[in-house]
């Protein structure tokens, strides 16, 4: 799993549009699709594409996305904060 399929997943989830999430990671579509493909595969999320939207089935929508993120963001200060002492 890499950080970075997470932040475009949960990106992907708020605007249900892969156009969206491209322009505002500064991407191509395909690298966002890649991302999601990835996520998708090791977590069996069963996505569906309808018309360049996302439709998520429920296995497809987590909760814990966002959580997760946070904690990887504190968790780099943390060993920045350690770095700089």
């Amino acid at each position: 799993m890499n950080i970075k399929d997470l932040e475009y997943y949960q990106k992907l989830v708020a605007t249900h549009s892969y156009t969206k999430t491209a322009e505002f990671f500064n991407l191509s579509q395909p690298s966002i699709s890649a991302a999601v493909k990835r996520l998708s595969k090791e977590f069996r999320t069963l996505r569906k594409r309808r018309e360049g939207a996302l439709s998520l089935r429920p296995r497809g929508r987590f909760s814990t996305t966002a959580a997760v993120l946070n904690l990887f963001e504190m968790t780099k200060n943390e060993v920045a904060e350690a770095n700089y002492l």
